[in-house]
């Protein structure tokens, strides 16, 4: 299974994160992944590990990551001859992958039309930040902007008591990439029945959706959205994140028993008188936990909550003060 892409040729002619490490991936599995890079100084993901604000390190671990199982290959694509020579790689290809702008494609000749002349067996695979139709096809996006900012996710993603916050690193270029890496598997199980290579694509932003999908769903059938809270004040003590006493915070979740909850389409207003009286004693539950927790530590938890189906996370390098 781990060469199961063995013989396949992939050109990675994109920068930063979202569509070379979709062809990371295909090298995981035997591909054999070429990447154009700008010379002198190649992707500009290979300086990103020096930016503030970033771990800091000596090694440029996001190559190391999402550039490993690669050979490079240096074209300045504005240079007059080097185009040519890409097209002569392409004709060679079954896989084509960019996450450059439209702008860029079009300037450089980059765009479907164009390689499938050269190759009509070719897998054409595009990252976008908001989509190829529309008034913001033409947009840069950032997995910060398109995916985490756009998709809702900032705005939900944070406490009563604190702000919305960046995204990691990656954060959503990363799972985006694998959505790109399932189209193109899709499009080379159909050039296998059809003969023909065809074009694949997604976005930033249509992942974040993906992502927010149950919210967005939500606010799509007018559901009424929870009073934002805190740890102290969470609406399931069951699903809460907490603080123990050696300052290691730690999440857990238990599902209740949904038996209960009726399904056949009966009057529900006196569900929703109960789940208000629920709340009340969550808080109450909630509060009692916490008081455990922090005297006794997360472990007193644990036993209990796998006897339940549950499941407990720790952060192993999160470290807080008391609160």
């Amino acid at each position: 299974m781990s060469h199961i892409l063995s013989g396949l040729r992939v050109i990675d002619c994109g920068t930063y994160i979202a569509g070379p490490a979709a062809a990371v991936i295909m090298s995981d599995f035997g591909a054999e992944v070429i990447k154009i890079e700008r010379p002198p100084a190649g992707d500009p993901y290979r300086m990103l590990y020096r930016l503030p604000g970033m771990a800091l390190s000596p090694i440029d671990y996001n190559s190391m990551l999402d550039g490993r199982n690669k050979r490079s290959l240096a074209l300045d694509l504005g240079d007059e001859a080097c185009p040519e020579a890409l097209l002569k790689l392409v004709a060679s290809a079954d896989v084509f992958i960019t996450n450059y702008q439209p702008q860029l494609v079009k300037k450089f000749r980059l765009g479907f039309e164009d390689l499938q002349a050269v190759n009509p067996k070719l897998i054409y695979a595009q990252v976008t930040g908001y989509g190829e139709i529309g008034p913001e096809a033409d947009k840069p996006g950032y997995d910060m902007t398109g995916y985490w900012a756009r998709s809702g996710l900032m705005g939900i993603m944070y406490n009563a008591d604190a702000e919305p916050t960046r995204s990691p690193c990656g954060f959503g270029d990363h799972p985006t990439s694998m959505s790109l890496f399932a189209a193109i598997m899709l499009g080379l199980y159909q050039r296998n029945l059809t003969g023909m290579g065809c074009k694949v694509s997604t976005s930033l932003m249509a992942n974040g959706a993906w992502s927010n999908s149950c919210q967005i769903q939500a606010a799509l059938c007018k559901a009424s959205a929870p009073e934002r809270g805190t740890r102290k004040t969470c609406s399931n003590p069951l699903v809460n994140h907490y603080l123990s006493r050696d300052g290691q915070r730690f999440i857990q979740g238990l599902d209740p028993d949904l038996r209960r909850h009726r399904n056949d389409g009966t009057d529900r207003r006196d569900e929703v008188q109960h789940a208000s009286r629920t709340r009340r004693e969550c808080s109450r539950v909630g509060g009692a936990a916490r008081s455990r927790i922090r005297q006794r530590g997360h472990g007193c938890l644990e036993a209990p909550v796998r006897r339940a189906g549950g499941d407990l996370g720790a952060g192993a390098v999160l470290r807080a003060s008391p609160g």
